[in-house]
């Protein structure tokens, strides 16, 4: 009998076909795709329930082939203690959406073995999902192996066209049935032409860097792909009003310097500020400034900023109310209808 990272995997042995070789593939960080590896909120290793598992940026991919009709098994891992669909990777197989991975516990190995699938080559992707950042460390789930038959991984990335977003749990589609798939971003990716890179978390917000260090991770983000057409989408604002971090006058002040950092090291790039997604509660904050005081430094900074940034208004989306059908109960966080709404605003504001 096999084993996987976490256990026995029932059902198989290693003689189920002799024409190929099944066995585990650890995973690694140089594995991921679209995954800012030189991020120290992402980088490393996460150890939990004995084992070991490489972090990666929200929405990078694992990416790859493999063989005949054996299993195709995903040994996953969950360090999110959130719950629900915040701990669920997407899958893709032979290009096809599966049911995603839902790691049924934080801090435990889950398998999910796929069947039925036939001989010849088959291609897999694996989408990282929803993930926060409440403490020092970084919340989520991630791929620690792939069992199979000749498991194969891609490793190297290329195209013409880049979107690097920042954003936080709202962009990220943390109340979303299925974040990687159906937040913005990851509905984005299903029709971008190119690579989509998400350096966002949860409780992502423009004060937990310097505009110098946000710029040099989107410098590398878009690095990745080589890349000869970037666009920058940010995200960011909502976390930095609601959770007091800093005054609307210095978050403006943040976002014109790192929209200027990335400008002189981008000459390319085109920025687009996302207005703050309407709140249900929007007065003074314990800093003494209103979520429209962050909306008015929004605008303000593209104003001035015209030939390489746009704002994306609010307007665009046609979004309910905070207590309607595209909101979450809390008047914060959008389901699945409002980030539907937010993505096909994104796409015509964008431009693909």
């Amino acid at each position: 009998m096999l084993r996987g990272p976490f256990g026995p995997v029932l059902g198989m042995t290693g003689a189920s076909n002799p024409q190929h070789s099944v066995s585990v593939r650890p995973v690694v960080a140089t594995d991921y795709l679209d995954s800012v590896a030189n991020d120290s909120y992402f980088s490393g290793t996460v150890g939990t329930d004995g084992h070991w598992v490489t972090r990666c940026s929200r929405l990078a991919i694992l990416t790859g082939t493999f063989s005949g009709s054996e299993p195709f098994i995903v040994h996953a891992l969950s360090t999110d203690n959130q719950g629900g669909a915040q701990r669920q990777i997407a899958i893709k197989i032979d290009g096809s959406f599966q049911s995603d991975i839902l790691p049924t516990a934080a801090n435990a190995g889950f398998d999910v073995a796929y069947t039925g699938l036939g001989s010849g080559t088959h291609t897999y992707e694996i989408w990282a999902g929803q993930q926060s950042r409440p403490t020092s460390n970084v919340l989520g789930s991630w791929v620690a192996g792939l069992e199979g038959a000749s498991v194969t991984v891609t490793t190297t990335q290329s195209a013409s066209r880049v979107l690097v977003g920042l954003g936080d749990s709202i962009a990220g589609g943390g109340n979303c049935t299925s974040p990687p798939r159906l937040g913005q971003l990851g509905l984005v990716r299903q029709d971008y032409p190119g690579r989509v890179v998400d350096i966002g978390y949860g409780t992502g917000a423009l004060f937990d860097k310097t505009a110098a260090q946000w710029s040099t991770l989107v410098s590398s983000a878009a690095a990745l792909s080589g890349a000869t057409t970037v666009d920058v989408l940010i995200q960011m604002g909502t976390n930095d009003y609601g959770l007091n971090l800093q005054t609307a006058a210095n978050y403006g002040t943040e976002l014109g310097t790192l929209c200027d950092n990335i400008h002189s090291a981008i000459s390319a790039a085109h920025i687009y500020i996302q207005e703050i997604i309407p709140r249900g509660t929007e007065t003074a904050n314990g800093l003494g400034s209103t979520c429209p005081d962050y909306r008015t430094q929004q605008a303000s900074v593209q104003s001035s900023r015209t030939g390489f940034c746009t704002l994306i208004a609010n307007s665009v989306y046609g979004l309910t109310g905070t207590g309607g059908a595209d909101y979450a109960a809390d008047g914060l966080h959008l389901v699945d209808t409002g980030q539907s709404k937010v993505k096909a605003g994104l796409k015509t504001a964008i431009g693909y």
